[in-house]
């Protein structure tokens, strides 16, 4: 009846969490909603062929709507409508890497532009309108564990590796900058969005480190974040220098990061186990959703602003 299309249909208030699932031999991707009144439910699931290791929010072609690009196992990148329920096959499949998509990036300055990195050692930047590669970086040592456009300089994409190498390339002048950060594999890398020289580095071992990306020098702090890798890293837009961080240790930990240093502000324990993954929500920049290993309860809502302490320190 109309009451249930009202309730099914998706409204601006809203924001889509995407989930991977895995049971048995079924692979899916969950799409749930979220709004800060009804929580969070799912809305409807698209089953995929192979196992998801990333997701990237897109906007296709210009197109209104919700798209995702998928990287899975079978080395390839499906292209998905999130509007269309019980849709059967990708709109598009992105194929050209040896080995698994490892990461994917994608920005709104270039929305005709996608990046991929893989376990073939490769960074692949794909014309999204024309579905065909279009440049090629083949200069890596080991696989491309994270990628980030930066947020300002549409050009410029950050990458880490596994073996502890940050590049970053410049997508028309193909020029490579490379810094040694350390020893360790290199989990996540990130941009700073109120200092857009800075990025940091999230290690398997816990460390974080922070460069100046105009400087070959060495880092500009360094700290063991975490007792075990670093599996999630997102600044808060909302309040200047608020990092996030999530870890296999199970803690959440949040930061309050400057121009050479990094303060501890608080660390939370969400007890949905190993924490595998982060994201920051879109529309609010205080709202985070983390995912872990625990069956009875594996997403969590976090709030920022119902944490007293961080309030404290970002309103001074």
């Amino acid at each position: 009846d109309e009451e249930e299309k009202d309730d099914f249909r998706i409204k601006p208030t809203d924001n889509l969490l995407l989930a991977g699932h895995v049971e048995e031999d079924s692979v899916s991707l969950e799409i749930k909603v979220y709004n800060k009144e009804d929580g969070i439910y799912v809305h409807h699931e698209i089953y995929l062929a192979a196992y998801p290791l990333c997701f990237q929010w897109l906007d296709l072609n210009n197109e209104k709507g919700n798209f995702v690009a998928v990287g899975d196992m079978n080395n390839d990148i499906n292209i998905w409508n999130l509007d269309v329920v019980d849709i059967l096959d990708p709109v598009s499949v992105l194929s050209g890497h040896k080995k698994s998509v490892l990461d994917l990036s994608w920005s709104e300055k270039c929305p005709n532009m996608l990046a991929s990195g893989s376990a073939d050692k490769k960074c692949l930047l794909w014309d999204l309108k024309q579905q065909t590669v279009i440049q090629t970086f083949d200069q890596f040592k080991s696989p491309v564990h994270s990628l980030s456009f930066h947020p300002l300089e549409t050009n410029i994409l950050l990458t880490g590796d596994a073996k502890g190498h940050a590049k970053l390339l410049n997508c028309q002048s193909l020029s490579i900058k490379d810094w040694n950060v350390c020893q360790d594999e290199i989990e996540k890398i990130v941009w700073n969005p109120q200092q857009p020289y800075m990025f940091l580095c999230a290690t398997s071992k816990g460390w974080l480190y922070a460069f100046d990306c105009r400087n070959d020098d060495s880092h500009l702090f360094s700290i063991k974040a975490h007792d075990e890798m670093i599996s999630g890293m997102e600044f808060s837009s909302a309040n200047n220098g608020c990092l996030m961080t999530t870890s296999a240790d199970q803690n959440v930990k949040i930061w309050s990061v400057s121009s050479n240093e990094i303060e501890s502000i608080q660390t939370i324990q969400p007890n949905i186990g190993i924490i595998l993954s982060m994201s920051a929500n879109p529309d609010h920049s205080n709202i985070f959703v983390i995912s872990g290993d625990n069956v009875n309860e594996n997403i969590k809502i976090l709030d920022l602003d119902t944490y007293p302490a961080v309030k404290r320190h970002f309103d001074q």
